[in-house]
């Protein structure tokens, strides 16, 4: 005879005699760890034991998932949850990350090189554990700047009007001292 000590498990056949073919059917481990069960086959002469052990299903959480930034250079931690291995990729060489891989829970910290450039720029980076996959989202602001046409105007002796264009990013107030 066969017995278990499984409510996860199932036994096809569950008794017999001579040389046979034993299916062991199991449900999906859903829990965060692994589990493990018994089958017992009971003979006339002597019992044998059989050892099961299940994965656990594969969990990954990352937070946050965006990230928004200075355009100075810096770093920011993310956070895994995790209970398998994982590895980490970037798109974008003014990212560096650390760790590259793992195992279980760990904090990356993602370093920042100073944006120089007028635009704001983003990257992303890919956490993979088994078949599971969460994207983190850097967004690095852009240079700030402010830029005039000219610094310097003769005007005419009669009235009249010029234009002076501002480029900017960032917030600005005229004020005047004539």
């Amino acid at each position: 005879t066969l017995e278990h000590d499984s409510e996860w498990l199932t036994l096809t056949p569950t008794t017999g005699a001579g040389d046979q073919t034993l299916t062991v059917t199991y449900t999906d481990n859903l829990s965060t760890g692994q589990r493990g069960g018994n089958i017992t086959i009971n003979g006339t002469v002597e019992t044998k034991i059989v050892h099961l052990v299940q994965e656990s299903s594969p969990i990954l959480e990352v937070t946050p998932v965006e990230l928004n930034v200075e355009n100075e250079a810096g770093s920011k931690s993310v956070t895994i949850t995790s209970n398998k291995n994982w590895l980490v990729e970037g798109d974008a060489q003014w990212l560096i990350i650390a760790p590259t891989s793992g195992s279980n829970d760990d904090t990356l910290v993602i370093t920042y090189t100073d944006n120089t450039t007028t635009v704001q720029r983003v990257g992303e980076i890919t956490i993979t554990a088994g078949s599971l996959n969460k994207k983190v989202i850097i967004t690095q602001a852009a240079k700030k700047y402010l830029s005039i046409s000219t610094s310097q105007v003769t005007l005419p002796a009669d009235s009249g009007s010029v234009q002076i264009i501002i480029d900017s990013n960032v917030d600005w107030q005229l004020s005047k001292d004539a």
